[in-house]
């Protein structure tokens, strides 16, 4: 069975880069544009792995990260943080959310293709993900 990774980033291009690259590398692929669709399709989907923007046009990525921790069905659910904003502060909010990793736009693809891959290598099998409908 393929992994399934969500991408939440409001920024139309940056969700058809990931979720290409993403599919092109073995997964399927949900995408959401703001933070209150992406909480109801990690919820709904139970992906493996959520790649999150930190500036979203309706709930910022902390509030949407801390939201999926404080949820049992979401809870174990890896989180890795993008943001364009500079400097080490975004980063350390980001851990304190309860994200699992964190990168800075603009980013290299494979770096963020390691990165995922790592992540998901070291969280254990999301047993919800297998419970759900896709």
């Amino acid at each position: 069975m393929r992994m399934t990774i969500l991408v939440v980033d409001d920024e139309r291009e940056v969700r058809l880069f990931l979720a290409r690259g993403f599919r092109q590398a073995g997964f399927k692929v949900h995408t959401a544009s703001n933070g209150a669709n992406g909480l109801e399709k990690a919820r709904r989907f139970a992906p493996d792995l959520v790649i999150l923007d930190l500036m979203l046009p309706d709930i910022d990525g902390y509030s949407v990260c801390e939201a999926l921790r404080h949820d049992p069905d979401t809870a174990a659910i890896p989180v890795l943080m993008l943001t364009g904003l500079a400097g080490e502060m975004p980063r350390y909010a980001g851990v304190e959310a309860g994200a699992n990793g964190f990168l800075h736009k603009p980013f290299v693809w494979t770096e963020l293709l390691d990165c995922a891959r790592r992540t998901l290598s070291k969280s254990p099998p999301n047993t919800v993900a297998s419970t759900r409908a896709r």
